[in-house]
């Protein structure tokens, strides 16, 4: 996404630059304001009204970001986001996470219906348009964000007292045993084999094209999810090997690869924690995740950016961040069944989400385990 910065000085522009190649991974590139996409405005720099009033009146229609280090009233703000001062770097990421969707609905809109947008060029005091709809309609990383979808992603358990065993127990989870670890083997597995593959079972059928790192689902994802929720369901699943699935991005169903097995980690852990995992030893983030395309718990932005910044144990995170246990166990089972984050010193037994040795491969590996009796309960079909 190509954003202008507007009322900023070079050492800030500077900073905002390596946010942009560091945690953003590159997803956005600073450009000159007729060529961008989106901006970033500081309303404490000179004329900055000025400006803001400027930009709306020549694209009502193109997102912005607001800095500020006071308050911004309503009148000033209308759709636009607010990124409040001193900056955080995991606000910073949220508002260029919606603000980049917006910028894709927008797009994608006007491939569908060009002749059909039709956008009033009236302006008031501040350079905002008269258009039909809601102005403050919110992207899906906002949606997200509000209290029954976090529930639905992360869980209601509350927080364990770690010197109760019984509480600790409950705060752990089999992955072997969910929709999760069989998404994960089975992309290992047509890996190796350089192949599609088809899961099939009770559960809307599922493909998997690895190489283009692509999947599609073959009904909604309100239809999965229970599917992803219940444990002891893998007996019923079958695996057919496909050569060239033709996935292509923007087709029914299509999704990312990566966002399919972090969202079914999500729902399998509820906010619980994969099997053996300690709670007391630094997480180790390898790389950060690619948030523009994973569903975003509660807390995730602050999670990453501070494992980011030196690795924390997951109790200590909680504490640091003043976040619910269940955000941060979630976060762990989501990004280790990714391959993204760790347990430094080594990871837990049922947390082999990263291995590629393929346990439905007839592979001699003291490291099958969980996935090696995952296979053992499947049809396959070559």
């Amino acid at each position: 996404m190509r954003v202008a910065v507007l009322g900023m000085d070079a050492r800030q522009i500077k900073a905002l630059e390596m946010a942009f190649h560091g945690p953003c991974r590159a997803a956005c590139v600073l450009a000159e304001e007729p060529q961008a996409q989106a901006c970033i405005v500081d309303m404490d720099g000179y004329q900055a009204r000025t400006i803001l009033r400027e930009l709306r009146s020549r694209d009502p229609q193109r997102p912005l970001i607001l800095l500020s280090l006071a308050s911004l009233s309503e009148t000033v703000v209308g759709a636009d986001l607010v990124v409040a001062k001193p900056i955080r770097l995991d606000d910073l990421v949220v508002r260029l996470v919606t603000l980049r969707e917006r910028v894709r609905q927008a797009a994608d809109l006007a491939r569908a219906a060009p002749a059909k947008i039709a956008v009033s060029r009236r302006i008031d005091d501040w350079g905002r348009p008269a258009v039909a709809g809601d102005p403050q309609a919110r992207s899906r990383a906002a949606r997200l964000l509000d209290k029954g979808q976090a529930n639905a992603l992360i869980g209601t358990a509350p927080d364990i007292d770690l010197n109760d065993p019984g509480q600790l127990a409950n705060a752990y989870y089999d992955p072997g045993r969910f929709l999760q670890s069989l998404v994960i083997a089975a992309r290992d597995s047509a890996q190796v084999r350089g192949q599609g593959v088809r899961i099939q079972g009770p559960w809307p059928e599922i493909v998997l094209d690895p190489a283009r790192g692509l999947a599609r689902i073959a009904d909604a994802d309100q239809h999965l999810r229970p599917y992803g929720l219940q444990p002891a369901v893998l007996h019923q699943a079958r695996l057919e090997y496909i050569k060239g699935p033709t996935l292509q991005p923007g087709q029914s169903g299509i999704v990312a690869l990566d966002s399919l097995i972090w969202k079914l980690a999500l729902w399998a852990s509820r906010g619980r924690l994969p099997l053996d995992t300690p709670v007391d030893v630094p997480v180790q983030l390898h790389r950060w995740p690619n948030f523009t395309r994973l569903a975003l718990a509660p807390g995730a932005m602050s999670i990453a950016a501070l494992w980011t910044h030196e690795p924390q144990s997951l109790i200590h995170t909680a504490e640091a961040l003043k976040l619910p246990q269940r955000s941060v166990f979630a976060f762990y089972s989501a990004a280790a069944a990714l391959g993204l984050a760790q347990c430094k010193g080594g990871t837990a037994r049922t947390s082999a989400a990263s291995e590629r040795t393929h346990p439905l491969d007839p592979v001699a590996s003291e490291r099958r385990g969980l996935l090696g009796r995952i296979a053992r309960r499947l049809q396959v079909f070559f």
